[in-house]
C-alpha cells in the first residue's frame, strides 16, 4: 500500500514544480508527504490511498491527480500573487 501511495505521490510531484517528499507528523506516527520547497503546502498521497484502499471507485487514481495537483497549483498560485 505504501509503494502505491507513493507512485501516486510521484505522479503528483511530476506536475507540480518545487514538490518534495518529506515527513510530517499529525495525531499519530509522522508520515510520508509531499511538501513545498517555498510555500506551506502538504500533499498526503500515502494518507489517501490508506483511506481508500480496496474502497476506490474505477478511475480515482486518475481524479486524485488531478484533483491534488490542481489544488496544489492553485495554492502556489495564490501565495505568488501580491498581497
Amino acid at each position: 500500500m505504501h509503494a502505491f501511495g507513493v507512485s501516486l505521490g510521484d505522479l503528483v510531484a511530476q506536475r507540480v514544480p518545487g514538490l518534495l517528499w518529506g515527513s510530517a507528523r499529525g495525531a499519530s506516527a509522522p508520515e510520508l508527504v509531499l511538501t513545498h520547497s517555498e510555500i506551506d503546502l502538504v500533499v498526503f498521497p500515502v494518507a489517501a490511498v490508506a483511506t481508500s484502499w480496496g474502497e476506490a471507485p474505477v478511475g480515482w487514481v486518475a481524479e486524485y491527480v488531478e484533483e491534488a495537483s490542481g489544488g496544489a497549483l492553485e495554492i502556489i498560485a495564490g501565495a505568488h500573487q501580491p498581497h
